[in-house]
């Protein structure tokens, strides 16, 4: 299990190489920064792995854990389970000031990933978006296609999913349902 002192350490020498990076905001990634708050400032998000892997899961082992951390203290880290991940700056999708935050998760088997946006509301993340689970078919999917996966027009908040009816998996466009 990784030591706490260790990923304050970690979350440090982030912190330091993203602030070399102000030229191009990183909107993907496994560190991201973005206004999560909605307070006019910049604050930085972090995908950390907090436990490594021990054996294969598929055989009584356990699954790497990771968890998603942030430059502001105010904002409490939160489990977000197996696997590699990385984080999207969604905008303000819920038009409260703030930008959301979606985390894509590869899956432990398999090639079913996972999209799921979060909002920072009244001191807490909670879920703005539930799980929008498809198929990569094994495929890396590039940062320029996950941004593009949610998002609004006008005031109503899209995502795109594979057509279960077409052969090429072409995708289509649905309403997303915030919470």
């Amino acid at each position: 299990m990784t030591r706490p002192y260790f990923q304050k350490f970690q979350f440090v020498i982030l912190l330091l190489i993203n602030s070399f990076s102000f030229a191009q905001t990183p909107t993907v990634g496994t560190s991201i920064q973005a206004d999560f708050d909605g307070d006019g400032k910049t604050e930085f998000a972090f995908a950390v792995k907090v436990k490594e892997q021990v054996g294969n899961p598929m055989e009584d082992g356990t699954p790497a854990e990771y968890s998603v951390n942030f430059s502001l203290e105010k904002m409490k880290s939160f489990p977000i389970g197996c696997c590699e991940t990385r984080l999207i700056n969604e905008g303000d999708l819920n038009n409260d000031g703030s930008d959301e935050l979606t985390v894509f998760q590869l899956p432990m088997n398999g090639t079913t990933c996972s999209l799921t946006t979060y909002t920072f509301s009244n001191g807490k993340w909670r879920v703005l978006i539930n799980p929008i689970l498809f198929a990569s078919g094994g495929d890396y999917m590039e940062d320029d296609i996950l941004q593009k996966r949610i998002f609004k027009e006008g005031n109503v908040v899209y995502y795109l999913a594979v057509d279960p009816n077409d052969v090429k998996s072409r995708l289509v466009k649905r309403k997303a349902i915030l919470q």
